[in-house]
């Protein structure tokens, strides 16, 4: 059992630097006997992986509180962007799609207090500036 113990010890210590598994992956490949066009396919998505590496520190994320499963990413979108994107008979443009995005993310994230009192002081600043107004001297 101990054996056990230390093998998976010693895989997730590996497998959780990104340069660990890349290594990890090519090892596999050869212990396989991969050869020709699958070995060049997973040659491949190794370069890939491997020039990615400082988006991949997966243990950091984790230890950071941040989500890093995809379901939760989805949910998210799902949640925020199809529950209104996706009304029926609902159309949208870019910029009208992008506008009610923004403040349906403002109100899910519970800023909508601090939001609104910003832009009535926008909107008050914007009403109080003056308009482009030309002055002539009359001399």
């Amino acid at each position: 059992m101990e054996a056990r113990a230390a093998w998976r010890a010693g895989r997730h210590t590996r497998l959780s630097h990104p340069s660990g598994r890349c290594s990890g992956i090519r090892q596999s490949a050869t212990l396989r006997g991969l050869k020709d066009e699958a070995r060049k396919s997973l040659d491949s998505a190794v370069g890939y992986l491997a020039k990615l590496t400082s988006c991949l520190d997966y243990g950091s994320y984790l230890k950071a509180g941040m989500p890093i499963a995809t379901g939760v990413i989805e949910g998210a979108c799902r949640y925020l962007v199809q529950d209104r994107m996706g009304i029926t008979g609902a159309r949208w443009g870019l910029p009208g799609g992008e506008a009610v995005l923004a403040v349906r993310a403002v109100d899910l994230c519970g800023d909508w207090d601090d939001f609104w009192q910003f832009h009535l002081e926008r909107e008050h600043g914007r009403k109080e500036a003056p308009q482009n107004k030309v002055y002539y001297s009359i001399a």
